[in-house]
């Protein structure tokens, strides 16, 4: 059986410099971070972007520097912090 994915739709640009706890099965769907950085603390997240073909998996102290203007979906895979900057 398949599990819902619970999808938080951010209409405005999250507030650089803090943290954002994912748990388990959540994604987070923001519009464009064109040249801002996402960065995995915690657990392992899974980013998605509009117009790309293909996907990054961040672990905990990794980070990725956002391309484009596409929407940016990320999704935890058992949970976990990240931060924008």
């Amino acid at each position: 059986m398949k599990k819902a994915i619970a999808i938080l739709e951010v209409v405005g640009m999250p507030q650089e410099g803090g943290y954002i706890s994912l748990a388990r099965g959540e994604a987070l769907s923001l519009p464009s971070l064109a040249g801002r950085s996402v960065s995995c603390f915690a657990g392992a997240i899974w980013l998605t972007q509009a117009g790309k073909p293909e996907d990054i998996v961040l672990g905990a102290g990794e980070r990725h520097v956002v391309e484009g203007r596409g929407r940016v979906v990320i999704s935890a895979f058992e949970g976990g912090q990240i931060r924008i900057g």
